[in-house]
C-alpha cells in the first residue's frame, strides 16, 4: 500500500519501484520471525533434528519426510541391531534423537494430525514400508485419520439430530439421522482401474483405499466389511487387519472385468443370511471408474436401466425397501461411461473425488426421509421404498456451501453480461429444476 495525494492508503502503483527501506524492514522483520518460529525447515537446515517436535511438523510434510525423520535411507531398511539408531546416519546423536523421538510420538495415534493426507496415500505407503518403524508410521496415520473421521460423523449425527427434532412436528428430511453410518464399500477391482495415472494415485488405489478407510469409519454392524467388485465379487472380513492387510486382501480378488449386478446378489444375500431388516439395509457406495460390463439390458418392449433390475432384485428376496445407491465416480477421462440414473431418482447419489470428507454426504443422503417409487416386477408395477436422497439433492448439498457458491455468484453479479447480475441462489434444493 501507499499513500495518494489526499493521504488515502491505496494499492502501490505498479509503475514505481518498491523503495530500499521498505525490503530492508521487510528482511529485518522475517529475521526476528525465524528467531521464534523453528520452522522443520529450520531446524532440519541447522541440523538441529534434536530439537523437532513431531507435533509442530505439519502431517505432509512427516508422511514426505518420514525417511528423514527416522534416520532410515529411502531403498534400504534398518537391520535389528540397527533398529534403535535407523541407518541413515547412525552415529549422529541427534539423528538418532530424533528417530527416538518420532517412534514415541507414534505410539499414541490420537495426538497425531492427518490434515492434507488421504486414505490411499497412506494405503499405497503402508504396502511399500519396509522398515518396522516405517510400517508402525503408516499404521498410526490411518488410525488417527479414522480416529478424526469417527470424530467427523459424531458431529454430523448430531447435527442431523438437532434438525430432526426442530421438524419433528412435521414431515421432515433427516427421520433416519440417528443411523449414521451403515455403508459398505465396493473396491472396483478390475484391470481397468489401473490403466490411467500410476501409482500411489491410480483408480485402484485410490478404490482400495476408500474401501478399506470406510470398513473402519462404519457403523459397528457393517465395520470391518467391504467388497470387491470384478467378475467374481467377494465379501471381505476385516476384522483385525492392519491396513497393509485391508488393500492386499481388496486387491488379491483383481479381475477383467465387474458385473453389477452379480456384485448386488452378494451383498443381497450377505443380509438375508444375517437377517438385516429393511431400516437398516447399508448403502453401497461403488467406487469404481464405472465402466460396468451390463450398463442396460434392453427388449423391443422393455428397457430398463441397470439400477432398475438391481431394485427388482433386491424386492423379489423379500426386501420391499432397495439400499441406497452411491456411484463414485474415480474415472481420470472416461467419455464413454454410462449414467445409471437421472439426476431426479431417489435413493441413489453420484459422487467423485478422493477425499473421505466426501462421505458427509453419504451421512446425510442416510438420513433422507423414505419415499416409494414404482417399478415393474414380473410384469406387474409394484411400489417399493428407498431414501428420497438423489443426485441433484447431493450436488446442491455441495455446492450451497457459502465457499463454493459465493464466489460465483461475486463473479456474475461483476459481469457486464445481459441479466446474469440478477442471479441469486434458491434457499431449497427443490426450488430449481
Amino acid at each position: 500500500k501507499s499513500y495518494d495525494s489526499n493521504k488515502n492508503l491505496v494499492s502501490f502503483p505498479t509503475t514505481k519501484s518498491v523503495p530500499y527501506k521498505v525490503y530492508r524492514s521487510y528482511r529485518q522483520l522475517n529475521a526476528k520471525l525465524r528467531m521464534v518460529t523453528a520452522t522443520f525447515e529450520q531446524l532440519t537446515c541447522a541440523n538441529d533434528w534434536d530439537k523437532i517436535d513431531p507435533k509442530r511438523v505439519p502431517s505432509v510434510a512427516k508422511f514426505r519426510q518420514r525417511k528423514a525423520l527416522l534416520n532410515e535411507k529411502v531403498k534400504k531398511a534398518p537391520t535389528d541391531s540397527e533398529d534403535e539408531t535407523g541407518n541413515r546416519h547412525p552415529d549422529d546423536a541427534k539423528r538418532v534423537q530424533c528417530r527416538q523421538t518420532m517412534r514415541e510420538h507414534l505410539k499414541d495415534p490420537s495426538r497425531i494430525k492427518t490434515t492434507g493426507l488421504l486414505p490411499h496415500e497412506i494405503a499405497v505407503a503402508s504396502q511399500g514400508a519396509k522398515s518396522t518403524a516405517d510400517k508402525d508410521m503408516q499404521q498410526a496415520l490411518w488410525e488417527a485419520m479414522v480416529i478424526t473421521y469417527k470424530e467427523r460423523i459424531a458431529k454430523i449425527k448430531a447435527e442431523l439430530a438437532e434438525k430432526e427434532g426442530e421438524a419433528s412436528s412435521a414431515a421432515g428430511p433427516l427421520q433416519n439421522a440417528q443411523l449414521g453410518g451403515n455403508m459398505i464399500g465396493i473396491a472396483d477391482v478390475s484391470g481397468s482401474m489401473t490403466w490411467v495415472r500410476k501409482s500411489p494415485n491410480r483408480p485402484l488405489d485410490i478404490a482400495c483405499g476408500l474401501t478399506a478407510f470406510m470398513s473402519q469409519v462404519a457403523s459397528p454392524p457393517f465395520r470391518d466389511l467391504a467388497c470387491s467388485f470384478s467378475a467374481d465379487p467377494t465379501i471381505i472380513h476385516m476384522r483385525g487387519m492392519s491396513v497393509s492387510q485391508r488393500m492386499g486382501h481388496l486387491q488379491r480378488h483383481m479381475g477383467y472385468t465387474t458385473d453389477l449386478l452379480k456384485m448386488n446378489r452378494t451383498l443381497c444375500n450377505l443380509c438375508v443370511e444375517n437377517c438385516v431388516p429393511e431400516i437398516d439395509l447399508p448403502i453401497l457406495v461403488i467406487f469404481s471408474d464405472e465402466g460396468f460390463d451390463n450398463q442396460c439390458g434392453v427388449t423391443a418392449s422393455n428397457y430398463h436401466t441397470t439400477h432398475e433390475t438391481i431394485i427388482r432384485y433386491w424386492y423379489s428376496h423379500g426386501y420391499k425397501r432397495a439400499p441406497t445407491m452411491v456411484y463414485w465416480n474415480l474415472a481420470a477421462s472416461n467419455p464413454n461411461k454410462g449414467t445409471q440414473t437421472s439426476k431426479n431418482y431417489p435413493g441413489v447419489m453420484f459422487l467423485q473425488g478422493w477425499s473421505p470428507n466426501l462421505f458427509d454426504y453419504i451421512i446425510y443422503g442416510e438420513g433422507a426421509e423414505t419415499v416409494e417409487i414404482e417399478v415393474v416386477v414380473d410384469g406387474k408395477a409394484t411400489k417399493v421404498k428407498t431414501s428420497s436422497i438423489t443426485p441433484w439433492m447431493t450436488f446442491r448439498k455441495a455446492m450451497d456451501k457459502d465457499t463454493f457458491f459465493e464466489p460465483l455468484l461475486k463473479i456474475l453479479h461483476l459481469s457486464r453480461e445481459k441479466n446474469l447480475s440478477y442471479y441469486t441462489r434458491a434457499p431449497n434444493v427443490d426450488d430449481l429444476d
